[in-house]
């Protein structure tokens, strides 16, 4: 069908159809990913039955072939099979299908819980329930905050505590464009948390139920002392302590400013590139083995293995590290087989497997950048790199490191806006710095650790991985004085984020193929995303809504006004609540401007009631006076000094139950509005109000 006639066929369409005929672990992965998203958007099936409908259609894929007048349906019938078993899994992680996870065998009052921790992170850590008050063993992972304790001690990672506490479900962010604590942590599988004291729990057993991995922790323990031992300069050693062992712990926020807004965090956090990097250095160790024999390069492939896991191991076996691991112990055992170490098909087979292991993942950031970035690398560094060919070595050397950022930099674009709102300018610079940079520190590292206990050659080695440290991050310091280091306030919405990743497949697609039309279709793709842009630009300068924000024990409200913001109400905010709350929304809708008071000539107000955009709103927290109310009103704002007598025998108004309210005040007002037949909106509920006054210029 599509081979003499393949010209009827439009080009874009044929193109997608070629790749995925020859890869066929990517169609696989494509089918996962379907029944996982499918499943994510609420279908909820027995998953027993699910793998059932899944088994039958694998088995009939597998016999169509053998009859001629099906076998067209072969294909078909596996690709279905795989999306029911996406759904399937899915749903297996899923506590309502755990017979034996622990939020069975909750109440309502507090209960002893026996936790093995698995996470420490300053206050708050994260383990596996096992039991529940003394019942059944259970399984399921909870987050438990221990109020007023500082900075817990990460030894007790792989301990057994027992915490006595009520459990309760993490809720989603109740002010807009806030951190989304309930989705980041559904990715851990974690969907409950717990509040203590710090006389509300203690250690149980102690070093006990995981031998295998608390040697690990003893064995990184005694290499960050001999790190510390050796390298003086706190950034220096913050650095190797991350980048060899995992450690994060000694990182300050100036080191942290500093390698984020450079584009360089990657290297902080033990992930692909440090396990790729052992990759190479591994695959170089060995070359002198007889990899021309088929038992020589079968030895070769185990050492490699070995040693990454190892290494995965001994840097705390974090999930991204783990990933990294099993995708180049995959393409270690492809080019053991000949099937190419590097390939779409390869990474599509590692994402399968993960998949298949944990289906959550794929909601992951991390797997979702390190799949991107390795992707980009695959498909473009190599087209990059052709577009110069330096004279020199040297800038030969410089040249493909600034290929291999801009390929990876390239694919994760649309998730770096999407997810952290920024992105770093000089990517490409600091590239040439801390991907060479983090070779040769891995090399010294394994050199300093090997060598330490020879009284001269471990102190030297140990002075040597000081100073290229410190030389790393003086480099990185520099980078970040730079001028405009970095785009700030970037808020895509799906469609400028679809636009933006189809304008870049269609770049991949010109430079693999080298044909015009795709260089078309990338420059219409482009001016489609800019007309839309001017679109949105245009909303943004022409919006006027109101806002009433979510902040405990406090009424604070705001007016949007084009790329203006104006305070209700004179408070100040405090330090994180203006961080963390208020700011993200402005940046969201284009005001970067700090906030002004509102001033008469924009609003009329007296005794907390405005007429803005023809809107009549109340503001109980500014009226002094407090005598009934208008019928009149479409906005009553309720506060912690409302009282009942103001409210008017009939209202069309909305009725918002501000956090100046206790929680026990805002259901005693639901109460009595309900009773009246008021509309409301209570914030504790519902999360932060807003509400758009000029509707028809939107």
């Amino acid at each position: 069908m599509y081979g003499p006639y393949k010209t009827q066929v439009p080009t874009p369409i044929y193109s997608l159809y070629s790749i995925f005929r020859r890869h066929p672990a990517l169609r696989l992965t494509i089918a996962l990913i379907t029944g996982i998203l499918i499943a994510a958007g609420g279908i909820q099936i027995k998953p027993s039955l699910l793998i059932m409908i899944s088994g039958g259609l694998l088995l009939k894929g597998l016999l169509f072939p053998f009859v001629r007048r099906l076998s067209f349906a072969a294909g078909p019938s596996v690709l279905l099979a795989i999306v029911f078993l996406g759904i399937g899994l899915y749903n297996l992680k899923l506590p309502r299908f755990q017979t034996d996870h622990f939020s069975h065998f909750l109440s309502a009052e507090e209960q002893i819980l026996l936790v093995g921790v698995e996470e420490v992170k300053g206050s708050r850590l994260s383990g596996t329930v096992l039991q529940v008050d003394q019942q059944m063993r259970t399984r399921g992972r909870i987050v438990i905050h221990v109020k007023n304790a500082g900075s817990l001690d990460h030894g007790l990672i792989h301990d057994i505590i027992a915490i006595r506490g009520r459990a309760s479900r993490i809720q989603a962010p109740r002010n807009p464009a806030s951190f989304d604590f309930a989705k980041f942590y559904r990715t851990k599988h974690i969907h409950l948390q717990c509040f203590i004291e710090e006389d509300q729990w203690q250690v149980i057993r102690p070093d006990g139920h995981r031998t295998r991995l608390n040697w690990f922790s003893k064995t990184r323990m005694q290499a960050k002392s001999l790190l510390q031992k050796h390298v003086e300069d706190k950034h220096a050693f913050a650095l190797l302590s991350a980048l060899l062992l995992g450690d994060k712990r000694s990182l300050d926020d100036e080191i942290k400013s500093a390698y984020a807004d450079t584009g360089s965090m990657h290297v902080l956090a033990v992930s692909g590139l440090h396990v790729g990097i052992l990759f190479l250095i591994l695959s170089f160790g060995f070359r002198f083995l007889p990899v021309l024999s088929p038992t020589g390069r079968l030895i070769k492939t185990a050492l490699i293995c070995l040693g990454i896991w190892s290494f995965a191991m001994l840097s705390g076996a974090s999930n991204s590290v783990l990933r990294a691991a099993t995708m180049f112990t995959f393409f270690a055992v492809g080019g053991l087989l000949g099937r190419g170490q590097y390939s779409i098909n390869t990474l599509a087979a590692v994402a399968f497997i993960l998949l298949m292991i944990d289906p959550l993942s794929l909601f992951d950031v991390g797997f979702q950048l390190s799949f991107s970035a390795v992707a980009g690398i695959i498909l473009l560094q190599g087209e990059i790199e052709k577009l110069w060919n330096p004279p020199y070595n040297l800038f030969k050397s410089g040249w493909k490191l600034i290929s291999l950022s801009f390929a990876a930099q390239l694919f994760t674009f649309p998730l770096v806006i999407y997810y952290f709102h920024q992105f770093p300018i000089y990517f490409w610079l600091s590239g040439i710095v801390v991907v060479p940079a983090a070779f040769v520190l891995l090399t010294c590292g394994f050199i300093f650790f090997a060598v330490h206990w020879i009284p001269f050659l471990g102190a030297l080695a140990g002075f040597v991985l000081g100073g290229i440290a410190q030389f790393t991050n003086k480099i990185i310091f520099l980078i970040q004085k730079l001028p405009y280091v970095e785009v700030q306030g970037l808020w895509p919405d799906n469609t400028q984020l679809l636009l933006t990743a189809m304008v870049i497949m269609a770049i991949t697609m010109f430079l693999k193929s080298k044909r015009g039309r795709y260089l078309f279709y990338s420059l219409s793709i482009l001016l489609l995303l800019l007309l839309y842009n001017a679109i949105v630009e245009r909303k943004v300068s022409n919006q006027s809504q109101l806002v009433i924000y979510y902040i405990p024990n406090q009424s604070y409200g705001e007016l949007l006004k084009g790329r203006n913001v104006f305070r209700l109400k004179d408070s100040g905010l405090s330090e994180r609540n203006q961080l963390f709350v208020v700011n993200p929304y402005r940046e969201k809708y284009g005001i970067k401007l700090p906030a002004s008071t509102l001033d008469e000539n924009l609003v009329e107000n007296y005794q907390g009631h405005f007429s803005i955009e023809g809107s009549e709103i109340y503001f109980s927290e500014l009226d002094e006076k407090k005598g009934r109310l208008s019928e009149e009103l479409e906005i009553i704002v309720i506060g912690n000094s409302f009282l009942e007598n103001q409210l008017p025998d009939n209202s069309s108004a909305i009725f918002v139950l501000d956090s100046s309210l206790g929680y026990r005040q805002a259901i005693r007002w639901e109460k009595i509005l309900l009773s009246r037949n008021f509309r409301i909106h209570n914030i504790y509920r519902k999360g932060a109000f807003e509400f758009k006054l000029n509707k028809q210029s939107t």
